[in-house]
């Protein structure tokens, strides 16, 4: 299933949505953005945090999962494993059968999802809402979370002014940087010593690592998706291959929203961007 996009400056818009996208969800995510009015960029953040994310489908996800491996063929379950090749033909990731069946449903809720984004950003283009570099500062200050450096805030703003400007591709390099930074600093306030200083020589964890020693403070359906999303060569990647200059040009637009969705919820969450999903 895809969401196709056609991309350019504020003229990002959708061009189709595969079907396979349950109808209900896309009937309901048509409702929800055509009740949108606003009159400030302060309401656009809150709507983009009211946007349902990955545990609020836990449910669906479970039964999709299920329902999959059920009607699965002989065939498949004969090839226990299966290898995810890039473009030019090199093994990026490898994979058993119901780790690909998991992916699968992750992908369909994720187009739909990013289906979602994209409506709402089209109709944030409908209404005239004054912002800039200097609001957005003002608004991230006010809202640090205690994982974010105070220097860091006006790189943020400048993100946020980039993608409600339309410019993804700027957005992204700004974002994911500060993002696993964040993840870094808020794994370094639950389990203090990340970089291991009674060591030599202290090394950075990688993302990889920030995610693995976050996994028992998470909602595991949450944890799942920003692994998948970030950095499993199985499926997005996002941050592996936009920093190696592996995204095209059109994932780096189209993913540009998502990114930016899981940025603002981490952003304004803070700690209980973990347990996003339970009561």
């Amino acid at each position: 299933m895809k969401v196709v996009i056609i991309a350019g400056g504020k003229g990002t818009r959708i061009a189709s949505v595969n079907s396979e996208i349950p109808k209900a969800m896309i009937e309901q995510i048509h409702k929800n953005v055509a009740a949108v009015e606003l009159k400030s960029m302060y309401e656009a953040i809150i709507y983009y945090l009211r946007v349902p994310y990955f545990p609020a489908w836990k449910d669906l996800i479970e039964k999709q999962l299920k329902q999959s491996i059920e009607q699965s063929d002989v065939i498949e379950r004969f090839f226990p494993n299966s290898q995810t090749l890039d473009d030019e033909g090199n093994v990026v990731g490898t994979m058993g059968f119901e780790r690909s069946k998991s992916i699968q449903v992750h992908r369909m809720v994720r187009a739909a999802l990013l289906y979602h984004l994209v409506c709402l950003f089209e109709r944030l283009g409908e209404h005239t809402l004054d912002f800039s570099e200097q609001m957005f500062y003002k608004m991230l200050a006010e809202c640090k979370p205690s994982f974010v450096e105070e220097d860091r805030v006006q790189v943020w703003a400048k993100a946020y002014n980039s993608y409600f400007n339309g410019d993804m591709v700027k957005a992204g390099h700004l974002l994911m940087p500060q993002v696993e930074h964040a993840l870094h600093n808020l794994l370094e306030e639950i389990v203090e010593d990340v970089t291991k200083l009674d060591q030599e020589v202290q090394k950075e964890p990688t993302l990889s690592g920030i995610l693995t020693q976050l996994k028992p403070y998470c909602n595991p359906t949450l944890y799942d998706e920003i692994n998948m999303f970030l950095i499993d060569g199985n499926d997005v990647n996002y941050r592996n291959k936009l920093l190696h200059g592996l995204m095209w040009s059109m994932d780096m637009l189209r993913y540009g929203h998502y990114l930016f969705y899981v940025a603002n919820l981490l952003y304004f969450k803070g700690k209980d961007f973990l347990k996003i999903g339970e009561s």
